[in-house]
């Protein structure tokens, strides 16, 4: 419940044409150039601060003689104790053995991890017994939003609304394949079967592979980022759809690893309509043959000590990100064919294909046993190519070169109301409060509505979870627009 993991093969992304980012960085602006040096700069300090130690203080060490593992039930001692990094007969400090802890509670079946220290068998020796809790084989959950827009938004087909209420519930089960494989499988009210691969120490080390599939009914919505869609519209997929990825995860020291990461969606069929109409006519533009896939390289540093509800710890990523999108659209030329003539409409082939580096940092700061601070800032820049957008006013964007740049901050509050004691099966109750503002935009703008674009949101939910699942009830506020 905790994490979903979807893969499917890597598609084939198209190189940029000739001329690359070089040609791209020239026409920026003396802010956007700003900009991305403090994500070279901001990368480069965060590689530094991720680096453990501190100057002039040493920690004390611990010989650990023996490692157990203790409450497994379904998974394996062997996986939790390779995911750990720690090794029987060599000396570990406090802070090294608080890490190896935060990453097994990390994994998505460990809902609790700890450990303890005791005698050996001679005096400067220690057994060190590691406790989990896991989660439970059937898991369920519910999601339900209801979101308040400052104006009115078109975020699916209906016409654009000044609220929306969402209600996803799911059900599944888990189950373990040997001693380092994982299996899962999934369903919701959203008409979604989701189903998940994991393995664990492929090819005798402590890389991981995940693999999953997930179908989904009507109607999926997806807002994408302006270096792919300039206008700032909503895409419905009408029938079924279909989105995998594929994850390789690969150890490099610590809690630093690299990651790569394929995704890729399809749908048959659907509509694409502004999120903000000025007209608020209604207007869609029917597409077929959607395909969206991304490709993702990335260096991640986490020492956070929970995947959804962290406490304390802290997470970098440094990543290079390919993505493409491409789409079937009508072109209505005049005279329109009438039904007797029995001809389609001519079809023209949207593609945009997006290359950008992406810098994300957080951090969480235990205020007391029971408050939670975090920040986090995502910085973005790159280049795309854009060939045949259609525009409002049956106009179409034939092609263009953009440079897109993003800023994105979220703060949070998080605190715990209620925790059950141990025998009670582990379970909590979370007040959270997210306030976040972002900023989006391409060079050149081509004149467009809304873009640049700017947004912010509040978000309040209760939070309960146990070994079972997850159940959140929120409410939002939200305003996205040009110069808010």
């Amino acid at each position: 419940m905790r994490r979903s993991l979807l893969a499917l093969q890597p598609a084939p992304v198209q190189a940029p044409r000739d001329g690359g980012l070089a040609r791209h960085l020239k026409k920026l602006s003396p802010s956007k150039r700003g900009i991305l040096w403090l994500i070279l700069v901001l990368s480069a300090v965060s590689w530094a601060q991720a680096s453990p130690g501190r100057k002039g203080f040493e920690e004390p060490r611990f010989f650990i003689e023996s490692i157990s593992v203790e409450g497994v039930r379904r998974s394996s001692p062997k996986l939790i104790l390779s995911e750990s990094l720690l090794v029987a007969g060599q000396e570990y400090s406090e802070p090294e053995l608080l890490e190896a802890v935060n990453r097994i509670q990390r994994l998505p079946f460990i809902f609790d991890a700890g450990f303890s220290l005791g005698r050996g068998s001679e005096r400067g020796k220690l057994d060190l017994s590691i406790t989990v809790k896991e989660v439970a084989r059937f898991f369920f959950g519910a999601d339900t939003e209801t979101t308040v827009f400052v104006r009115d938004l078109a975020l699916e087909r209906s016409l654009a609304d000044g609220a929306s209420t969402d209600l996803d519930l799911v059900a599944g089960m888990r189950f373990f394949m040997g001693q380092y494989g994982s299996f899962f499988a999934a369903v919701s009210s959203a008409e979604t079967v989701q189903l998940g691969l994991t393995r664990y120490q492929v090819f005798g080390h402590r890389v991981f592979l995940s693999l999953g599939l997930l179908r989904q009914g009507c109607c999926p919505a997806t807002v994408r980022p302006l270096g792919l869609d300039p206008t700032f519209s909503s895409w419905t997929s009408e029938g079924d759809s279909t989105r995998g990825n594929f994850t390789l995860g690969v150890p490099l020291r610590g809690d630093h690893s690299l990651r790569f990461d394929a995704s890729r969606f399809e749908s048959p069929e659907g509509s694409r309509r502004l999120v903000l109409d000025p007209l608020d006519a209604g207007t869609l533009d029917m597409h077929r043959d959607l395909v969206d896939q991304r490709l993702e390289l990335a260096w991640i540093y986490d020492t956070s000590d929970d995947p959804d509800f962290p406490t304390e710890g802290r997470f970098l990523s440094l990543a290079f990100e390919l993505r493409e999108v491409r789409a079937d659209f009508p072109v209505f030329a005049l005279p329109l064919p009438t039904a007797d003539q029995g001809q389609p409409p001519e079809m023209t082939t949207l593609r945009s294909q997006l290359y950008r580096l992406v810098l994300v940092g957080t951090q969480h700061w235990p205020v007391t046993h029971r408050h939670t601070l975090s920040g986090g800032l995502r910085l973005s820049v790159g280049t795309s190519d854009v060939e045949n957008v259609p525009l409002e006013g049956q106009r179409l964007l034939s092609t263009e070169d953009l440079t897109v740049f993003e800023v994105n901050l979220v703060l949070r509050h998080s605190m715990r109301l209620w925790r059950a004691s141990r025998h009670l099966d582990y379970q909590e109750l979370l007040w959270q409060n997210v306030f976040e503002v972002g900023h989006e935009g391409t060079s050149p703008s081509l004149d467009l509505l809304n873009n640049p674009l700017d947004r912010w949101s509040f978000q309040s939910s209760l939070v309960f979870r146990s070994t079972w699942g997850v159940f959140r009830l929120g409410l939002a506020v939200e305003d996205v627009g040009r110069n808010l």
